[in-house]
């Protein structure tokens, strides 16, 4: 039996800051994007569970392309493991066969005033939450991209942008960190730059490491000790990782995916306490 379930969220959108960066010079400041001033629009979502999970099939009639008519859109699984979907809009259809553990649900997401959007959440390989997205215009289905995580992972600011709190880190070990995006005039999902990502690991040190002041300056911050405790505060997901221990701060290179560049040892024998999954 299907069962709908219709929400309007008013969310406001505020800069997060990580405490105890303060030592951290301009360039090193944590979450240096602009917060928008925009007026906060209702986020619409609508989701449909068609009770079969199994063959993963749901449907909605709602006015996706704002033009004054109502479409029916309908979610079909194309295959018993949930891999791979197709969704019809009236005459228009698309098939994705790359998705997998699609979880049979249809989401309509106001993106801004004027861009409703069609969601599609998937479950993934070992859990990695998904969704994909689609615009309607002119009678034609849009693929707009696929976003990590899904349900309240994402967070519709109404202004044109969504932040997900699960995207997966690129480098050091297994974490998640938030990235907001906008959708471009190409129908694109662009990410909004950001120079550092909070990651708040606590580690122990296993070999003597020393950090140095800042990502431009080599000097010597402070040394880690083998049995000495911290935290990983933050990294750029690309080279850089912040570390604090009581008020000291410094900074280590990481190389390829987790290769301490100063040492020239892989993470897990720098570092217990982090995390190591597929």
């Amino acid at each position: 039996m299907k069962r709908i379930w219709s929400a309007c969220v008013i969310l406001i959108f505020s800069a997060v800051l990580i405490s105890g960066c303060g030592n951290a010079s301009d360039d090193e400041e944590i979450g240096n994007t602009e917060p928008t001033n925009e007026v906060v629009q209702d986020v619409v979502s609508e989701t449909v569970d068609s009770g079969s999970a199994e063959a993963g099939e749901a449907s909605l009639d709602a006015d996706v392309d704002q033009n004054g008519v109502s479409e029916h859109i309908v979610l079909s699984g194309e295959d018993q493991n949930q891999d791979g979907f197709t969704l019809k809009l009236g005459d228009a259809s698309v098939v994705v066969e790359e998705a997998v553990g699609v979880d049979g649900k249809l989401a309509l997401v106001k993106l801004n005033p004027e861009t409703t959007l069609i969601a599609v959440p998937e479950s993934g390989p070992s859990s990695d939450d998904a969704t994909w997205f689609f615009a309607y215009r002119d009678q034609t289905i849009i693929p707009v991209g696929k976003l990590e995580g899904k349900g309240d992972q994402l967070i519709f600011l109404g202004d044109g942008t969504v932040t997900s709190s699960r995207v997966r880190g690129q480098i050091l070990h297994t974490w998640f960190h938030d990235q907001t995006y906008r959708l471009t005039a190409q129908d694109e999902w662009e990410p909004i730059k950001q120079d550092l990502y909070e990651m708040n690991t606590r580690v122990k040190a296993l070999v003597e490491l020393t950090l140095q002041k800042t990502r431009t300056n080599k000097s010597e911050s402070f040394t880690l000790h083998p049995g000495d405790e911290a935290v990983i505060k933050a990294c750029d997901d690309k080279e850089w990782c912040l570390v604090q221990k009581g008020s000291q701060e410094g900074w280590f290179a990481v190389d390829d995916f987790n290769t301490i560049r100063s040492l020239n040892m892989t993470s897990d024998q720098v570092f217990d306490g982090l995390n190591f999954a597929d």
